[in-house]
């Protein structure tokens, strides 16, 4: 039991508020979603590697399943997992020393990610466009499920 306590034991993400940085580096048109979560950490990485490290870190299924859900279930307009120009098949439409913005579109909504990298920390925000009902809907059933993830896969590459 011990053993898999500490192979379970990451780094705690917490849900932070939206920062200014974060959200100057938002380019949706709307913004009806969004939220924030924040983990300390020792590593030193650039934001693209931290997006890597959050999305395709995981376990090999976990990366596959992922991008097989937001392509097929969501309908997120996301390229082949092995497009190494992009991050798990979302866009990069913007980067800087300390900030990475990664996008993708679908038919009812639009999202944008966003990874920071502070001197101790990394945080990684969502924000999300609804371009109707049907992409309120989707996300509402999923929200919860969106909201553990995020922290669980933050948490676990800041480890």
């Amino acid at each position: 039991m011990e053993m898999i306590q500490q192979r379970f034991r990451h780094r705690r993400a917490d849900r932070i508020t939206i920062s200014d940085d974060a959200d100057s580096l938002c380019s949706l048109p709307r913004l009806d979603y969004s939220d924030a979560f924040r983990a300390a950490t020792n590593r030193v990485q650039a934001p693209e590697a931290w997006a890597r490290a959050v999305l395709e870190g995981p376990p090999a299924p976990i990366p596959a399943c992922l991008h097989f859900l937001w392509a097929a279930v969501v309908r997120l307009d996301l390229a082949p997992r092995a497009d190494r120009s992009r991050v798990l098949g979302w866009k990069i439409t913007a980067r800087s020393e300390s900030g990475i913005v990664l996008d993708a579109d679908a038919p009812g909504m639009r999202v944008q990610l966003v990874a920071l990298v502070e001197p101790t920390a990394v945080s990684w925000t969502t924000f999300m466009y609804f371009k109707n009902w049907f992409g309120r809907l989707s996300f509402k059933l999923l929200a919860t499920t969106h909201r553990a993830l995020a922290a669980y896969l933050l948490s676990r590459a800041a480890s």
